[in-house]
């Protein structure tokens, strides 16, 4: 992956003899920003999707991948520790790979045990599934679309927070 001068995000693979390149238009390098870049991608089907969040600003832009090749749990350790096999640049702050997509754009930062409002009454955050319902602001209860965690560093904007009443309308 790489940026280039116009702020184009490139994604560039090779499997043997097979290769794939994907573009994404941005306004990356116009500045120091802080990007999300996220590659998610599902073998079996044949697709992927690359990403670049702008946290700061709230853009995001998006892009389909197709035929993305299959990565092995080898590769990804190669790609993440080996400097012989791909080099990370010392701008990077932070860099992961998933065994599951991951949700784009800010991460909530509550505790699993944290109790949300209900039709049937409070119920902790890590009993959620998707298709529960919740009760938004106005009271009416909506679907949850997706449910899950997220194991990260409590560092930077991954720091855990603590929200006391009545700040945020608690």
């Amino acid at each position: 992956m790489c940026l280039e001068p116009d702020g184009t995000v490139r994604l560039m693979m090779r499997q043997g003899a097979r290769h794939l390149q994907t573009a994404l238009q941005t306004t990356l390098g116009s500045g120091v920003q802080t990007a999300h870049i996220t590659y998610t991608w599902d073998a079996p089907a044949r697709r992927g999707r690359l990403s670049v969040h702008l946290p700061d600003h709230g853009l995001l832009w998006q892009t389909n991948v197709t035929t993305p090749f299959p990565l092995s749990m080898r590769d990804a350790q190669l790609i993440m520790t080996d400097p012989n096999s791909s080099r990370i640049d010392a701008g990077v702050v932070f860099a992961a790979i998933a065994n599951a997509p991951c949700p784009l754009g800010p991460l909530p930062g509550l505790s699993g045990s944290a109790a949300v409002d209900t039709p049937t009454g409070p119920k902790a955050l890590h009993d959620f599934v998707s298709g529960d319902l919740v009760n938004v602001a106005d009271g009416h209860p909506v679907p949850i679309l997706w449910a899950g965690h997220a194991t990260l560093p409590t560092l930077g904007r991954f720091a855990p927070m603590t929200l006391r009443r009545p700040y945020m309308q608690l």
